[in-house]
């Protein structure tokens, strides 16, 4: 949550505050019932579309894991207690996404698009989507650091090209229709995998 409220405020304090951007030049929708067609519409879109796009992406991530001998570092809190782990899971699934969708699409991506067209703001915004995430990496070395690294710019680097795909699109609602699917998907998967038991 508190990820979240930065951004907003980043994004109000240098953006909207200061007349650079308004919101619906962001890509957020203004409501009205033919409006709201639209915006549903776009999430429903987008969201279908993330569903084979991830499950392509955990493969990937999967082998190129293998290839380095490197896990994904792990990027939620251990959850204490039944409570904490809904908590965890809404922030991850829902809040966290709207927040990374305003500030890497609404805001970075619609500022590099007035000055450099559609094509190189996607560019640019997924590589500053990718290399910001790579803060998550909790290797205890060097190698195991960079290979860390390496996977997640392998995964994330076509989730970014995806969502801002989205946000070209739909507009707001399909890049945090699809983010909102990415995040939820890989929770369930990871929630999945760990009622698997370890092999003797």
């Amino acid at each position: 949550v508190i990820q979240a409220a930065g951004y907003v405020l980043v994004v109000w304090l240098f953006a909207v505050r200061t007349d650079a951007l308004t919101w619906p030049q962001m890509g957020w929708p203004t409501w009205g019932a033919p409006r709201l067609r639209t915006t549903l519409r776009g999430f429903a879109l987008a969201a279908a579309l993330m569903v084979p796009v991830t499950f392509g992406l955990v493969i990937l991530g999967g082998i190129v894991g293998l290839l380095l001998g490197v896990d994904a570092p792990r990027v939620l809190p251990l959850s204490a207690s039944l409570l904490d782990g809904i908590f965890v899971t809404l922030a991850a699934a829902i809040i966290i996404p709207i927040g990374e969708e305003l500030f890497f699409r609404g805001f970075a991506m619609t500022a590099w698009m007035r000055d450099l067209g559609p094509r190189s703001a996607l560019i640019r915004s997924s590589l500053f989507f990718a290399f910001i995430h790579t803060a998550n990496i909790s290797g205890v070395g060097f190698a195991e650091g960079l290979s860390q690294a390496v996977l997640q710019a392998v995964v994330l680097l076509p989730v970014a090209f995806v969502l801002g795909w989205l946000f070209l699109r739909y507009g707001m609602a399909g890049a945090i229709g699809g983010h909102i699917t990415y995040n939820s998907l890989l929770l369930m998967l990871a929630y999945l995998a760990s009622k698997i038991p370890e092999p003797v």
